[in-house]
């Protein structure tokens, strides 16, 4: 069952899904990274804000120290444990707050910065940070002692960042040399900087320490935003258009996703929020394009964005979401539960569930837990339609209500279902396959981190034992073509499609290719609206990118349906037509060809006055616009409210 109300316009994201020209062939879409961080619990003595019987945001206010009215610089702990802050004393204070025991602890200030500020605070207390016109890094282990400088020659340098747990950290020396990853033990270790670049700077590194978002300055001053991984090294992220160089901000738990500004060197106020990965290319946050951009932070999977930003007059808190777009923090607050009122309220960052935010109503600084949908938590599996919103799984369903709040606004419908299963399946069996849709376009995305057992291994690959499994529904009874260009990998991909588990029915293992990596590609004869398995795998190790998919097209076939009548199949009879319909709304070639999908063929494809929708203006149509003389509706062609003389006239001048 489909809703009954419009269908939501897609975001920009869901957009990027898929290309159609007949039928859709999926683009490289964004990746989607799996939330790392557990639903923080609290002990503490809190007000409880009520929003609905079902859920409840908790608000603890953080104690203030000396003679500070509020706080500065504030960062958050992933998984929301601890909070670092700068004090607007006289003498600023560097500060480390444990939620669980509602407790401060001031962090020793070496004399060389006397006003220091954190830039990063781990799981377990860690706190990394500098100051105000230092270039001299800070690292403070949770005990609060600091570590001792690793280069003998040197200096530590600027924005030293850490994985979540604290170890490796990734830092650089003095003169910005290179890129060190240093465990505390031992003498720091070199991973270069990228080729041609004078300095580099980490900036943000993923909880595993795989991953991590540098800048380098390249020449002419130019500084530009780069992803090193373990596996790949340097890769160079490309800008938005106009702006000359990058600044990332924040890197995904799974190192897969960027954020952060964009601008144009010599101009103060061109700058633009970006967010990266390897399938979407760079997204505009849409920002407005005259103001002085900060981001603070972003939730696990860089789907969540917190900052400000700020033009003569306007200083605005801002939350920008891959899913929803751009909103004020105080609204944002609003929709997940917490209402500040009529005060300035500040975000300053997100555990990486997102059910945590630091935030500031000036001028108190606080931490609201448990941020989500009301419906979130409510009776009833993710994975089965109802007539009510929400579903029992809170982390499966702020997922899905994020990409579509219908989901949690309305009723849980088979497209929440379809969106559940795209979004909260881990992938890592056959039996839990991600679903492939084009409103999640992450679902073309694949990493194959987990390991698979022997008997998964496929007929064609060897030594394949890296795999993830995806589930596709064929909109049409014809050949599907599954290809995949990966970002890197340790082997050959091998794709192979199961018409069940166990069943394999077609297999191929692909060969290194110009195409980033390696290239794999496999065809098989479908059934329309019929499941298929597709197991992506890596022979010898693992590999990350996406897969297109393309199927005979389902527009233009005679027992498609008529592209202007509602019919339970996808695409209609009139190629030209549902191509333009399909290109603008992918569910009436995913799904089904509904109200919406024939109420949008009408506007896009048929001459105005051709009120029968056969094709041509006739008898037919004049009796039509005739027996509404007077009226309004569909027969008003130029849409003044009535039909009369000037529709007459239109209907005459498309005649034939």
């Amino acid at each position: 069952m489909h809703r009954t109300q419009p269908r939501l316009t897609p975001s920009p994201v869901r957009s990027l899904a898929a290309t159609l020209t007949g039928r859709v062939s999926a683009t490289l879409t964004t990746t989607l990274a799996t939330t790392l961080a557990t639903t923080l619990t609290t002990t503490l003595t809190t007000t409880l804000v009520a929003t609905t019987a079902t859920a409840q945001v908790v608000v603890t206010d953080v104690p203030q120290i000396g003679s500070s009215s509020q706080y500065n610089q504030c960062k958050l702990s992933a998984n929301g444990d601890y909070a670092a802050m700068t004090t607007n004393e006289l003498y600023p204070r560097l500060v480390r707050w444990t939620a669980s025991t509602n407790t401060l602890f001031a962090l020793t200030v070496p004399p060389a910065n006397p006003d220091p500020y954190a830039t990063h605070v781990t799981d377990i207390g860690s706190v990394t940070g500098n100051s105000i016109g230092s270039s001299v890094g800070t690292i403070w282990y949770s005990n609060g002692t600091t570590a001792s400088n690793p280069f003998p020659s040197s200096n530590l340098g600027i924005t030293p960042c850490p994985s979540q747990n604290g170890v490796p950290f990734f830092i650089t020396d003095l003169s910005q040399s290179a890129l060190y990853e240093w465990s505390v033990l031992g003498a720091p270790f070199s991973h270069g900087k990228p080729v041609g670049s004078s300095t580099i700077r980490p900036l943000d590194a993923n909880p595993a320490g795989t991953a991590c978002a540098v800048t380098a300055q390249l020449a002419g001053n130019v500084n530009r935003s780069y992803r090193w991984t373990a596996s790949g090294g340097f890769q160079l992220l490309p800008l938005l258009d106009g702006m000359t160089d990058g600044l990332p901000a924040a890197i995904s738990d799974d190192g897969t996703r960027v954020i952060g500004v964009n601008y144009k060197l010599g101009s103060v106020l061109e700058r633009q929020g970006y967010f990266w990965s390897a399938s979407t290319g760079i997204i505009s946050m849409g920002l407005p394009s005259n103001a002085l951009i900060e981001i603070h932070g972003a939730n696990g999977d860089c789907s969540l964005v917190c900052g400000t930003y700020s033009s003569p007059g306007v200083w605005q808190p801002f939350v920008w979401s891959l899913y929803g777009g751009l909103t004020t923090a105080r609204d944002f607050a609003i929709s997940r539960g917490y209402d500040p009122g009529p005060f300035a309220f500040e975000i300053f960052g997100f555990s990486s569930n997102a059910r945590t935010a630091l935030a500031q109503r000036a001028p108190v600084t606080k931490l609201l837990q448990n941020l989500g949908k009301p419906a979130c938590g409510s009776a009833g599996s993710c994975f089965a339609a109802k007539t009510s919103p929400g579903c029992a799984d809170t982390t499966c369903c702020e997922r899905v209500c994020g990409a579509d709040p219908y989901c949690c606004d309305g009723m849980w419908d088979a497209q929440c279902v379809v969106e559940a299963e795209a979004l909260c399946r881990t992938g890592a069996t056959c039996a839990d396959p991600v679903r492939i849709t084009s409103y999640v376009a992450s679902s073309y995305d694949y990493n194959t981190g987990y390991d698979a057992t022997a008997s998964d291994e496929s007929s064609c690959g060897v030594s394949d034992l890296k795999a993830v499994w995806r589930v596709y529904r064929a909109p049409c009874g014809g050949a599907v073509t599954i290809d995949t260009c990966t970002e890197f990998a340790e082997g050959p991909i091998v794709l192979s499609v199961y018409s069940s588990c166990g069943t394999e029915i077609a297999c191929s293992a692909g060969a290194y290719l110009p195409c980033g990596s390696t290239r794999a590609a496999v065809g098989f004869d479908s059934v329309a609206n019929t499941d298929y398995l597709i197991r992506i795998a890596s022979s010898g190790g693992s590999a990350a990118g996406s897969i297109a998919i393309a199927c005979e097209t389902s527009c233009g076939a005679p027992t498609s349906g008529a592209c202007n009548i509602v019919h339970a199949g996808v695409g209609c009879n009139d190629a030209s037509c549902c191509a333009t319909v399909c290109a603008n709304d992918p569910y009436c070639c995913d799904s089904t060809w509904d109200a919406q999908c024939v109420g949008e063929a009408q506007n896009w494809c048929f001459t105005p006055g051709d009120f029968d929708f056969d094709g041509d203006i006739d008898a037919a149509d004049l009796a039509e616009l005739l027996a509404g003389w007077g009226l309004g509706g569909a027969t008003d062609i130029d849409g003044d409210g009535l039909t009369g003389a000037s529709d007459l006239s239109m209907l005459l001048g498309s005649w034939g």
